[in-house]
């Protein structure tokens, strides 16, 4: 695949606005969140024995792996939404 001039300095400009951003983000932040998702996405993509509801629409919760990936990351990603939303409010 070929690519232009244009298109490649378009590339190195979106990249170094993205290290930008990166570099001017604490490293124990990005740890805390980071641990914070994992946790969250584990406990929500971990099969139990026993048959479960959700709370706010009481339809059981699948067992199958690709329906628990797809909720746990609509779920936390509408959590953060939820707090960048609140945050831009203060």
């Amino acid at each position: 695949m070929k690519i232009t001039k244009r298109q490649l300095r378009r590339i190195i400009k979106e990249e170094k606005a993205r290290l930008r951003l990166v570099e001017s983000v604490d490293v124990q932040d990005m740890m805390d969140l980071e641990r914070a998702v994992r946790n969250m996405y584990g406990h929500m993509t971990t099969a139990t024995d026993v048959d479960q509801v959700y709370a706010d629409t009481g339809e059981p919760v699948s067992k199958d792996s690709r329906v628990m990936h797809d909720r746990a990351v609509k779920f936390i990603t509408s959590e953060v939404m939820d707090i960048i939303k609140q945050v831009q409010k203060l």
